[in-house]
């Protein structure tokens, strides 16, 4: 991912809308590139303060390591959802087969 692509999906990113791919993508090129995370740093930090405000609470942040667990937290979402689909389709797969296996030797007793 370049620069423009990452400034491009830096929205999407603090919105939690970006795509898996474009997830891993993004922050593969943050964590490589001093300005994007930089400039991420900064609309992250835009955005922690207006919740702040609207929270109201007395709470004091450590906003840098909030944007780090938060990219962690983004990636271990997006992996478990990888991990769930692969298993999923292994047990389509499994039952397909049984049904087809079934189908077959049903087949030939008819």
């Amino acid at each position: 991912m370049n620069c423009q692509k990452a400034q491009d999906c830096m929205r999407q990113y603090l919105d939690g809308s970006i795509s898996d791919h474009d997830l891993e993508e993004f922050i593969k090129h943050i964590k490589s590139c001093p300005a994007c995370y930089g400039d991420l740093e900064i609309y992250y930090v835009m955005d922690m303060a207006q919740n702040y405000l609207k929270d109201e609470s007395e709470e004091s942040y450590n906003i840098c390591q909030l944007l780090e667990t938060d990219m962690q937290n983004k990636l271990v979402k997006m992996h478990r959802k990888r991990r769930l689909r692969h298993v999923l389709l292994g047990a389509f797969i499994i039952f397909a087969g049984v049904i087809g296996w079934t189908i077959f030797l049903l087949a030939g007793y008819l």
